[in-house]
Parts: structure tokens; C-alpha cells; sequence
């Protein structure tokens, strides 16, 4: 037994260095694909192409020029959407058998990515009025990349990231009866919720002080949850059990990031809506109705790619189409990771160099060895 044990523990070992280097190589080349991109699409002119083939105007010489500036990101985002994908296709392998709660967490963060790539082909500019798309009018671009798509599926991702975040914290301050904590972890998805109708009511009328309200929802329900966290955090007893270890450090991950978007939400989105809404009161701006809202959102008319008028919009879709899915993949693996080391022992997010929860669905050959000789003893 003491043999096959030691085994075992080896086969572990180089199956973590093998993860270890199929990670080292996947940043690799995910850097190297991004910087090849970027320089055929800024030097080679493979851009008035692409361009030209999907339907969009086409642009002016590619010179830093104010239109190449807005192509150039939309083209990096295509390619780091492309990197999401191969991504969660891949943790998807690896993740172990889920039941009913852990799937729904997975059609989360599917819903999330999806969403994410096709509003990331087809960008719409919220900022400006009219409201302006990338596309030309055509069929596909004022279906796929007009107003109304693009906020059906802005509503799914955020309720579905909002979902994720707040089943992570409730479910690890069930499982250490904070049951009062888990309560109210679960109150803040109902006040996304409410954010929702409120950006619903900001699109359709153009109103951009709906827009704050909804900017504040978020922030009052990122900041209970950032209080649930670090309570739960403190209150864990870690102790040996890979569970416990991997539930700390989930919580240990989320601290941060629910600070990033705080900080980023005070400082950037509520300023800019406050401003805009204070230049449309100065300006004796009228809003739209319901009605007439809701039929403006049925395709966009306004096609605009320079720089002056995307500007302002550009931080927030780049904060949600470039770390976002990452987060909501992270948040599935390490979520269902976390889950399976408290009946399994082992600890999660080997992503993030630890290892495995349990063996992959194919086993290797050496684990195949380690098994017979086990079941023979």
C-alpha cells in the first residue's frame, strides 16, 4: 500500500506539471496571437477586408487614424473572444461530474460568454444620441447588432455574473451555518434585479438618470456582498481539509474583485451618467416615451466608428467583454471545485496552480496503473 501510495502521489505530481506547462503554453500563445493579430490587422491591411467581408463601411487608411483606433479594439476584442471560448471549452472538460445547482452555475457563465461574443461582434454605442452601431443597416447588423438584441443579452449577463458572485458567497456561508449571511447574500440578486428595470427604463426613454439608479443598485448590493465576504472570510476555520482551504480562497479571490468593480463603478459609470444627464437637463434635452422608445430599439440606424463618439463607452464594454468571462469561468471552476474537495479532498482551482479537485473524466495511462495495482492489493 505504501508503494502504491507513493505512486500515486508521483502521478500527481506530473500530472501538475503537465497542467502547469499546457497553461505556460496557453498564455503563450494567447499573447502571441494577440500581438500577431494586432500587427497584421494595424500593418497588413487585413482589416478594410475583414471589414469590407462583414458588412461594415469601409474605413480610412489605417494611420492611427480616428476610425482604426475604434476597429483596432473592436478587432482585439474578436480575438480575445475567441480566446474565451477555447477556454471554457477546456475547463469544461475537465470539470467533474455536476449536479443540479453546479449546472445551473455552468449555464451561467455559458450564458455570460455567449452573450459576450456576439455583443462583442456586434458593439452598440449606449453613449451617444442617436445611439450608434458598428454596422451598416443591412439584415444581420440591424438584427444582430441592433439596440434591442443588445440589451436582451446585456440583461442575461448581468443577472447571470450577478447570479454567480452571489451563489459563491450564500452557498460557502450555508455550508458554515451563516445562514443570516446566506439570506442576505441572496436579497442582493433581487436588487440586481430591480437594477435591471431601471436600465430597461433608461434605454427606452434615453433618460440617463435611470442610469444612476441602476449604477446605484449595483453598488449597494456589490458592497453588502463585499461585507458578506470578508466576514465569512474571517469567520472560516481553516484547518487541514482541502475544502475549507479552497472555499478560503474563493473568498479570498472575490474580496478583490468585487473592490475592482466598486472602485471602478464610483469613479467611472455613476460620474459619467451624472454628467450626461446634467448636459441633457442644461440642454432641454426631451425624452422618449415608452412607446416610441421601444420601436427605437428595434434596429439601429445610426452607423458611427470614430473615436470622439465611442470614447466614453469604451472602458465599461472593454471591463465587460475582456476580464469578464474570465471571471465568470473562474467563478464556475472554482465554485464546483470547492464543492467536490469537501466530499472528495483534494484542493481546487488548479488553474491557478493547485491541483485537481478529482482526475479529469479520461484518466491518464499512469493513473490507469495506479488504480489496477490499488484494486489488486
Amino acid at each position: 500500500r505504501g508503494q502504491c501510495a507513493a505512486a500515486a502521489a508521483a502521478a500527481a505530481r506530473r500530472r501538475e506539471r503537465r497542467e502547469r506547462r499546457a497553461r505556460g503554453r496557453f498564455l503563450v500563445r494567447a499573447a502571441l496571437g494577440t500581438a500577431t493579430s494586432a500587427m497584421l490587422v494595424r500593418n497588413l491591411g487585413y482589416a478594410p477586408l475583414v471589414v469590407s467581408r462583414l458588412g461594415l463601411r469601409r474605413p480610412g487608411a489605417f494611420d492611427g487614424s480616428d476610425e482604426s483606433v475604434v476597429l483596432l479594439w473592436w478587432a482585439a476584442l474578436l480575438v480575445n473572444s475567441l480566446l474565451q471560448l477555447k477556454w471554457f471549452f477546456t475547463v469544461k472538460e475537465n470539470l467533474p461530474t455536476l449536479n443540479g445547482a453546479q449546472r445551473k452555475r455552468f449555464l451561467c457563465a455559458a450564458a455570460y460568454l455567449i452573450g459576450s461574443t456576439v455583443r462583442a461582434l456586434y458593439p452598440v454605442n449606449w453613449e451617444v444620441r442617436p445611439h450608434a452601431c458598428m454596422f451598416n443597416t443591412s439584415y444581420i447588423g440591424s438584427v444582430l447588432g441592433g439596440e434591442l438584441v443588445d440589451r436582451v443579452l446585456a440583461t442575461g449577463m448581468e443577472l447571470a455574473i450577478a447570479h454567480l458572485v452571489v451563489s459563491a458567497i450564500a452557498d460557502v456561508s450555508e455550508l458554515h451555518a451563516r445562514t443570516s449571511a446566506a439570506r442576505l447574500a441572496r436579497a442582493c440578486f433581487y436588487l440586481v434585479g430591480v437594477a435591471q428595470v431601471a436600465c430597461w427604463l433608461g434605454v427606452v426613454t434615453d433618460n440617463k438618470l435611470y442610469h444612476v439608479y441602476e449604477e446605484g443598485l449595483w453598488g449597494i448590493a456589490f458592497t453588502v456582498l463585499l461585507g458578506i465576504t470578508v466576514h465569512t472570510r474571517r469567520v472560516i476555520a481553516v484547518r487541514d481539509h482541502p475544502g475549507e482551504i479552497g472555499q478560503a480562497r474563493l473568498l479570498t479571490a472575490i474580496c478583490p474583485l468585487i473592490s475592482l468593480y466598486l472602485a471602478f463603478l464610483f469613479t467611472h459609470d455613476i460620474p459619467m451618467y451624472l454628467r450626461q444627464w446634467a448636459a441633457d437637463q442644461a440642454a432641454g434635452t426631451k425624452y422618449n416615451d415608452l412607446q416610441s422608445g421601444m420601436q427605437a430599439l428595434l434596429q439601429c440606424d445610426a452607423v458611427e466608428r470614430s473615436f470622439a463618439m465611442w470614447q466614453e463607452g469604451l472602458p465599461w464594454m472593454t471591463a465587460t467583454f475582456v476580464p469578464g468571462p474570465y471571471i465568470a469561468i473562474l467563478l464556475l471552476e472554482a465554485s464546483v471545485r470547492s464543492e467536490v474537495a469537501i466530499h472528495h479532498g483534494a484542493s481546487p482551482w488548479p488553474l491557478l496552480g493547485w491541483r485537481a479537485a478529482r482526475p479529469a473524466r479520461r484518466p491518464s495511462a499512469e493513473e490507469d496503473v495506479v488504480a489496477a495495482a490499488s484494486s489488486a492489493s
